[in-house]
């Protein structure tokens, strides 16, 4: 270095990197990389609180578009959905982790040692043996899918008797027809080919219709397990005689004896980290229901749907059922919409009076909140 020059003065002479390095150096930051965001992601799903929603694998994407949640939703409501959501509600263990004075942890209700967000919407349910608030969740939910199932079962009944009301229509095949080739190439010999060659007809038989599940019988009746006489239900009815002779009682049985078929319906409403876990706990639950119903000579279906206690649908059992009792898409809309804002709001009125004496409520029917959504 020449004297009275800076650091800095002159030319920088950069080596340049063999072939070889540069690759090694590009698998390098590329394996950082992957370590880095495992490691990440690792923090982040391993959480006690604040993140648990990145392990929900069973949960349906809700309408998340501002028209929706600006046109059906308060601000109190929009704030305790993502709340929840995130688990950053200040429940008394949540108080407890943030150190804030006087926070004990324990469940003001039934005095558990560990009052968490989990342990308010789906296990605090002691001291309530009429109706726990869990249960009253559960059943709201249920009375929304019961009168949805029963407006596709008049639908299709509407539709078989227009459909036998009909005179008798003679089924014709579909008839094609095929014009010679010289009428194709143009021309006078195209001309004199057309005139000469006769169209040829060909028939096709046309496909037969498609019957649905519930198309296939008239005589459909519906039982729920329900306190909701003003909708013809009431709570801890028996399994139908005629099917068989069975202790257990779905929530929601739709059967008919035409077809000598029976369709069951198992709602739960759990924390959303454990859906997947209570559909296959649920089936497993009814496999000796179904093999009597079989044993019997009846088609039995049994469904089991999973809505989260935060208003999140699993899709598995919710897919299942719509497909198999012929729901449209706007019927399946209609019914996801209200089973997810049933949950929330039971949800949110839960949270709000945990502190409080619970006190038995009438079922939440939120499908004569809107008329737009009204089945």
């Amino acid at each position: 270095m020449q004297a009275g020059v800076g650091v800095g003065w002159g030319k920088a002479h950069s080596r340049s990197l063999s072939a070889e390095k540069e690759v090694r150096q590009s698998i390098l930051q590329i394996f950082r990389e992957i370590t880095e965001e495992e490691r990440i992601t690792y923090v982040i799903t391993n959480l006690k609180y604040f993140g648990e929603w990145v392990k929900w694998a069973a949960a349906m994407k809700r309408d998340s578009r501002w028209s929706n949640v600006l046109a059906y939703s308060s601000d109190s409501e929009l704030k305790w959905h993502l709340c929840a959501t995130e688990d950053v509600l200040p429940t008394p263990s949540v108080r407890k982790t943030w150190r804030l004075k006087g926070a004990t942890g324990k469940c003001p209700r039934c005095g558990h040692s560990h009052c968490s967000l989990l342990h308010i919407l789906t296990q605090c349910q002691m001291q309530h043996k009429v109706q726990s608030p869990p249960k009253w969740r559960h059943d709201s939910i249920l009375l929304a899918i019961a009168i949805a199932v029963q407006a596709v079962v008049n639908r299709f009944k509407k539709a078989q008797q227009a459909e036998k009301l009909k005179p008798p229509q003679a089924t014709t095949d579909a008839c094609v027809a095929f014009k010679s080739a010289g009428l194709l190439q143009g021309g006078e010999e195209g001309g004199v080919a057309a005139e000469t060659e006769p169209t040829q007809t060909f028939k096709a038989p046309r496909a037969k219709p498609t019957v649905t599940l519930l198309g296939g019988a008239i005589d459909w009746c519906t039982l729920a397990d329900l306190d909701a006489p003003e909708h013809g239900h009431q709570p801890n009815v028996t399994f139908p005689m005629e099917i068989t002779v069975s202790d257990q009682r779905p929530d929601l049985v739709i059967w008919s004896k035409a077809t000598r078929t029976v369709i069951w319906i198992e709602l739960t409403s759990p924390w959303e980290e454990n859906m997947e876990s209570q559909h296959f706990t649920k089936l497993a639950r009814y496999e000796q229901l179904r093999m009597d119903c079989e044993n019997n000579g009846w088609r039995a279906i049994p469904i089991c749907v999973e809505v989260g206690c935060r208003g999140y649908v699993n899709p598995h059992g919710w897919h299942t059922m719509i497909k198999t009792l012929g729901f449209t898409a706007r019927e399946a809309k209609k019914l996801k919409w209200i089973a997810e804002k049933t949950a929330e709001h039971c949800s949110h009125t839960i949270f709000a009076l945990f502190r409080n004496l619970w006190v038995p409520k009438p079922l939440l029917n939120v499908t004569a909140w809107h008329q737009e959504w009204s089945l």
